[in-house]
Formats: C-alpha cells, structure tokens, sequence
C-alpha cells in the first residue's frame, strides 16, 4: 500500500506529461549537449557520504519530537515494498518531478541560482520535516547545479538514488539499542575518532566539490 500510494500519483501524472508531449523532453538530453563522463558518478559516490558527515552537526542541534520519531521508525521498513519506494520509486519520481518540470520551467524564465535555490527550497519542504529538509535543500542545490550543467535527468536520478541507498543500508544496519535521532557523534562515542573522521569528510568533501565544478564546467563549455 505504502509503494501504490506513491506512486499512482506520480504515474497520472506522467501519462499527463505524455499527453501534453512534453514526458519525452525530460527524458532525452537537449539538443547538442554531451554525456555525462563517468568520472562524475564516481565523484557524487564519494559526495554523498561526506556531505552527509559534514551537515551532522547542524542536523544534531535541531531536536527530534517523538511524534517525529514514530513517524520515520514507520517509514523504515526491512520489507522490499519499503526498500523499493524509498531506494527507487522515489528518486526517479522526485527527480522527473523536481528537476524534470520544476527546474526545467524556472531555467527559462529565471537566473540559473534563482531557478536552483527556489527548487531546493521546494524540495526541502516536500520532505515535511527539518531532520530531511536540511540534507534535502543542499542536495537539490547539487541536483539542480547538476541538471543546469548537463540537462541530465538520469544523472540526477542516480545520485539521488545513491544518496537514498545509502541511507536506507544505514538504517537497516542500524543497531537497535541505537536512537534513530542519534548524532554521528552519538553513533561514534570517542571523540577523536570522530575529529579525525568529520575532518577526512571536509577534506573528501572539498575534493568532490573541487573536482566536480572543474568537470561540469568543462562540460558545459562544450555543450555551449
């Protein structure tokens, strides 16, 4: 039930979208723009994780209501339906949805950062919560970067499925005694090893950032 309530919404819509012509504009590149080279998938793998270790200290300081709790420990199924909607369903719909229509109509209209942020912000709030909103606005900052440089649809769809993996693997191997609200610093218990891992994060994490700039902006100067 929890798959089919998310995902009939979506499908009408997408036999809408097919209706008006416009389900095949999403899904093929425009025209003249490049592939997407495969060393930008590796970068967003080594992305995901450190970006997420990197925000853990703003998302600890904001507390979790146990209304809240409930809700996500109902959301976090060991069932494959669960699996499917979180770790599939979901970034290839939000995707379609977000950076597909959204921040495709905002690009015409508006500047590139505009057009982003405003995405973000809207993606942020369609997770209904401040523990996933944070991580949800600066990952649609990348998604949305990401789509402007290559006005890949499938390329925002993988690292949103690499990211929503891996927080799925992460909390199905979470250990029971541990409180899903828990700050990685919780998760970790001694201090150093948690300096040494939050500052090999920033350290990842600039790499990624550094590197992925250099190749998307070497991509969408041949696009150009």
């Amino acid at each position: 039930m929890k798959l089919l309530l998310y995902v009939v919404p979506f499908l009408l819509f997408a036999l809408y979208l097919k209706k008006e012509r416009k389900l095949g504009a999403m899904l093929k590149p425009e025209v003249g723009i490049k592939r997407v080279p495969g060393i930008v998938y590796l970068l967003l793998l080594l992305f995901i994780p450190a970006v997420h270790i990197a925000l853990d200290p703003l998302v600890s300081l904001i507390p979790m209501p146990d209304v809240f709790r409930d809700m996500f420990l109902n959301m976090i199924g060991k069932d494959i339906f669960t699996f499917v909607t979180i770790v599939v369903a979901a970034p290839v719909l939000e995707e379609f949805l977000m950076r597909g229509l959204l921040l495709r109509g905002l690009l015409k209209n508006y500047s590139p950062a505009k057009a982003i942020i405003w995405t973000s912000v809207m993606f942020a709030v369609l997770h209904l919560n401040p523990w996933q909103g944070i991580g949800a606005f600066v990952l649609g900052l990348v998604l949305g970067w990401i789509y402007y440089k290559t006005r890949s649809i499938w390329t925002c769809i993988f690292l949103h499925f690499a990211n929503n993996l891996m927080g799925a693997l992460m909390m199905l191997t979470l250990p029971k005694d541990v409180d899903i609200s828990a700050s990685l610093y919780d998760v970790v218990g001694n201090p150093l090893w948690y300096g040494l891992l939050y500052g090999a994060a920033l350290v990842v994490l600039a790499f990624c950032v550094f590197s992925l700039k250099r190749q998307l902006n070497s991509l969408a100067l041949k696009n150009e």
